[in-house]
């Protein structure tokens, strides 16, 4: 019968062929480096974005503007309201409430979400947006990848 072995044990066994490099460390810091940009850029509008980057080191600048469109293009999305598609159909739901509250003899309020009809067609309009989205996307993501490009390193 063979022993018993802990995770930890099992994980040193797994992992005793792996070795990190230093390049490797250093490249990933860069990109994280460049991921906090992105985030800061995101959360304050007055961050200065540009001035940041000229503060990387010039061996640096590369890796660290590779994480920093990495998270910009992960980050961009389009928003839609959904609030809108619900007051599209709050007329259909009165009707379906006061026929329910008729029925049962006392007030219903029912919940668009619960509504199967209301699902339905939520999930149409959300791939009909997803359409749409994913092409707008797709070329403001080529836009900056070539605004990117064409800026000096």
């Amino acid at each position: 019968m063979a022993p018993i072995k802990s995770a930890w044990e099992v994980a040193l066994e797994n992992t005793k062929d792996i070795e990190g490099s230093k390049e490797t460390l250093a490249a990933n810091t860069a990109r994280d480096e460049g991921r906090k940009l992105a985030a800061k850029a995101l959360d304050d509008p007055s961050f200065g974005l540009k001035e940041a980057l000229k503060s990387v080191e010039r061996d640096r600048i590369a890796l660290v503007r590779e994480g920093l469109i990495q998270s910009l293009l992960a980050n961009l999305v389009l928003p839609f309201d959904l609030e809108a598609l619900e007051r599209q159909y709050a007329p259909k739901l009165k009707k379906k409430e006061e026929e329910m509250s008729r029925q049962l003899g006392q007030r219903v309020k029912i919940n668009p979400a619960q509504d199967p009809e209301f699902q339905a067609m939520l999930r149409n309009y959300l791939s009909q947006l997803d359409l749409k989205y994913d092409e707008v996307l797709a070329n403001a993501k080529e836009e900056i990848r070539q605004l990117f490009a064409k800026s000096p390193a």
